[in-house]
């Protein structure tokens, strides 16, 4: 029996094979429908093994299954079946529309900091889970869902860990050899991805992914560019011009400035300031005369408060309405636009309790801050498109360097960076 023969056979119970995507000596890749969930397409990959490698893959998969993010290619089901007396496992994940390497036979991407945005944010989201990915290859990055992907999750290794590799493969760093599994491994992954599917045989990088896929290749694992940073070379944040005067310049005998009479204006504004200052005096020394009781103009006081003392004359004065108003309190500075990044939440949060106490809904107008007060309502700019929404704050966040607000699925749909993962983004607070 060839691979080519199970089309039409329903695998799992409810995968039926419909086409064969690749076909190899031990495994083999089909497009299928679900029928659990109206006959949606999804991806099947069969793999012969012996029965002990049969088993311990199907346990790293499961283990993969529990792994949630849009930039992973998420697993359905797993299981395993025998055909002609061999073990074979299958795994059901969501349809991918094509490899890296195949998107890359046809030429040069038309956006690599796009792919390269998707790969590092699913690799940012496995190190904080302390997981190494170490498998990140053409054929292992797919397309799904309009956006990049990392599948194959069967290679995640827990970070510190040691596990000695003699016959490490071309996207194995060199302290592979010595069982050394860290965050590292994976750029120098995304180094030699830069340099070998997406500048190719003889080609040149542009900026800044030349200077990545150098900075991925160094060999020491302490020099070699981290995650956080390869983000901050692609989006650099933007740099705000310093509030202070610039330093004065050297004055010319014909740079001075001109004698008085040819500025009349300034004679002008100096006359004005003048009579305004006069007027003050003016007013203040006639407040000064008035607030004092007169000897020639009797003064009528409530006989039930007779005034015994000259220094109390101006009580009747204080105990006006005008006098007892309290004073205004000063006006409170404009709360300050910060500028940062964006990201937006996953399903996996939905009905969990927020930071405000109500129920977490990827498809309400929410976001978490760190700055704003809970229930403050902002106004959200994408630096990138110009567009603008208005969500309430009602959690704490967001928790990534650089990340100021983390907002619903629903509102990064409508300020459009649902694609690219996260964007800039200006803060105000909505009036």
């Amino acid at each position: 029996m060839t691979w080519q023969d199970l089309i039409g056979a329903q695998i799992g119970g409810q995968y039926t094979l419909q086409t064969l995507l690749y076909a190899g000596s031990h495994q083999s890749e089909f497009l299928g429908t679900a029928s659990d969930t109206g006959e949606k397409t999804v991806s099947v990959a069969l793999l012969e093994l012996d029965q002990g490698q049969a088993e311990e893959e199907l346990a790293a998969i499961r283990k993969a299954m529990q792994l949630r993010h849009f930039n992973l290619l998420q697993i359905l089901a797993a299981g395993e079946f025998v055909l002609q007396g061999v073990p074979v496992i299958y795994i059901v994940t969501e349809a991918a529309e094509r490899t890296l390497a195949a998107a890359l036979e046809a030429g040069p991407l038309a956006e690599p900091s796009a792919l390269l945005e998707d790969v590092v944010t699913a690799l940012e989201w496995l190190h904080r889970q302390d997981l190494v990915y170490r498998n990140l290859a053409p054929d292992t990055v797919v397309r799904a869902g309009n956006r990049w992907k990392l599948a194959d999750l069967s290679q995640l290794h827990p970070a510190g860990q040691f596990d000695p590799m003699p016959a490490a493969g071309r996207t194995a760093p060199p302290e592979a050899k010595e069982g050394s599994i860290t965050p590292a491994w994976d750029a120098w992954s995304l180094g030699v991805l830069l340099r070998d599917a997406i500048r190719g045989e003889g080609g040149i990088l542009p900026a800044p992914f030349d200077t990545i896929m150098r900075r991925c290749l160094d060999p020491d694992p302490a020099r070699r560019l981290s995650l956080p940073a390869i983000r901050k070379m692609l989006a650099p944040e933007p740099i705000l011009a310093p509030l202070v005067p610039p330093a004065p310049q050297p004055q010319t005998f014909e740079d001075a400035p001109p004698h008085w009479s040819r500025r009349p204006w300034l004679f002008a504004m100096a006359a004005a300031l003048l009579i305004l200052g006069l007027l003050f005096f003016a007013f203040v020394h006639r407040g000064r005369s008035t607030a004092s009781p007169s000897k020639s103009v009797p003064v009528t006081r409530p006989v039930a408060a007779p005034v015994t003392h000259p220094a109390t004359a101006a009580a009747p004065a204080a105990a006006s309405p005008q006098a007892t108003r309290p004073a205004r309190a000063p006006a409170r500075p404009a709360p300050a636009q910060p500028v940062g990044r964006a990201d937006f939440f996953s399903d996996d949060l939905n009905g969990h309790p927020t930071a405000s106490g109500e129920k977490f809904s990827n498809q309400s107008m929410t976001a978490a801050s760190r700055e704003f007060p809970i229930g403050t309502r902002l106004r959200v700019t994408n630096l990138q498109n110009g567009r603008q929404v208005i969500v309430r704050v009602n959690d704490r966040g967001a928790h990534r360097r650089g990340f100021i607000i983390s907002v619903t699925h629903r509102a990064a749909e409508q300020l459009g960076f649902v694609k690219a993962g996260s964007t800039q983004v200006r803060l105000e607070v909505a009036k």
